[in-house]
């Protein structure tokens, strides 16, 4: 179970820290654990049988909220929904990150900001797209999907539909091929 240091501000939305070396050395330690933890295999062997980074940023679809696992520096982010029971013990107080990087945590409260700027620029492999993508500067949705917009090769757009053309245009050159 997930030992929180901080105050909680949103009954929703969840944040810890912990220290590559500890309980896990990397994002994708840290991921295929927490993927157990909610039973999603497939997106396990996708990272197992990866080439990617051990310490590439991971998204991944959770109960209320996508969880977001960036590296910085020693350090794993991550941004989730406390809905789910995460088998996860926090290693780095708040009060060491204040300390160490104020920019990661949001004003008065001892939580990571949801909205910090290191999130924001960063990219993320998503693995229930299998893409890597990075947040949009505002918030723009999918109606056809109701998932939000993420910049993909540096267009704003749906994960789901950049999927889909992608698939579209690998079938049209085949048939072209042959």
């Amino acid at each position: 179970m997930k030992i929180r240091n901080g105050f909680v501000s949103n009954s929703s939305s969840s944040s810890f820290i912990l220290r590559k070396g500890g309980e896990f050395d990397n994002a994708q330690e840290l991921a295929i654990h927490m993927l157990g933890d909610i039973g999603k295999q497939d997106l396990i062997d996708l990272i197992k049988k990866s080439s990617k980074d051990p310490n590439t940023n991971i998204a991944f679809h959770s109960c209320n909220y996508d969880t977001y696992i960036t590296t910085v520096d020693n350090l794993l982010l991550v941004q989730t929904c406390n809905n789910e029971d995460w088998s996860i013990h926090d290693e780095v107080s708040y009060k060491e990150i204040r300390e160490t990087h104020p920019e990661l945590l949001d004003g008065d409260y001892d939580e990571l900001s949801y909205d910090n700027d290191i999130r924001k620029k960063s990219k993320f492999w998503f693995l229930n797209y299998n893409l890597m993508v990075s947040k949009t500067k505002t918030y723009e949705w999918c109606k056809e999907h109701d998932i939000d917009f993420f910049v993909i090769n540096g267009k704003e757009m749906c994960p789901v539909c950049y999927n889909k053309k992608h698939l579209e245009r690998i079938q049209k050159l085949k048939r072209l091929i042959k």
